[in-house]
C-alpha cells in the first residue's frame, strides 16, 4: 500500500509539472502574439499613465511567481521518487529554499505588484471614478 501510496503521489506531481510546463508555453505563446500591443500601449488608457510600463512589470512579475512555483514542482519530484526518509527529503537546507521559499518569494510578487494596483482596467469601486 505504501508503494501504491507513493507511486500515486509521484505520478500526480509529475502531471502538476507537465501541465505547468504546457501552460508556461501556452503563456509564452501569448506573450509573443501580444508584444506588438504591448509596446504600442493600449486604447482607451491616458498617455501619462504609460500603460505599457504597468503592464511590463506585472508580466514580468508573473514570470517570476510562475518560474518560483515550477522549480518546487521539480524540486518535489525527486524528493518524493527517493521513498520517504531519503537522502534529498532529510536535507533541510534544501528543502527550505526550494520549497517553502519559492512559496513566500511567489507570494510576495503577487503581494507587491498587485495586479489591481498596476492595471487600470482591473480596478473597480471608488478608483475608476
Amino acid at each position: 500500500m505504501i508503494n501504491t501510496g507513493n507511486n500515486i503521489i509521484i505520478a500526480g506531481i509529475a502531471f502538476q509539472v507537465a501541465t505547468k510546463s504546457v501552460c508556461g508555453f501556452l503563456a509564452f505563446d501569448f506573450f509573443i502574439a501580444s508584444r506588438k500591443h504591448l509596446r504600442e500601449g493600449f486604447q482607451g488608457e491616458a498617455v501619462t499613465e504609460k500603460p505599457q510600463q504597468r503592464m511590463w512589470l506585472v508580466l514580468v512579475a508573473d514570470i517570476g511567481a510562475y518560474t518560483k512555483v515550477l522549480i518546487r514542482c521539480i524540486y518535489r519530484l525527486p524528493k518524493m521518487a527517493g521513498g520517504w526518509g531519503n537522502k534529498l527529503m532529510r536535507n533541510e537546507m534544501e528543502f527550505l529554499v526550494l520549497d517553502g521559499m519559492m512559496v513566500a518569494l511567489a507570494c510576495l510578487v503577487f503581494t507587491v505588484v498587485h495586479q489591481a494596483l498596476y492595471l487600470h482596467t482591473m480596478r473597480t469601486g471608488r478608483s475608476r471614478q
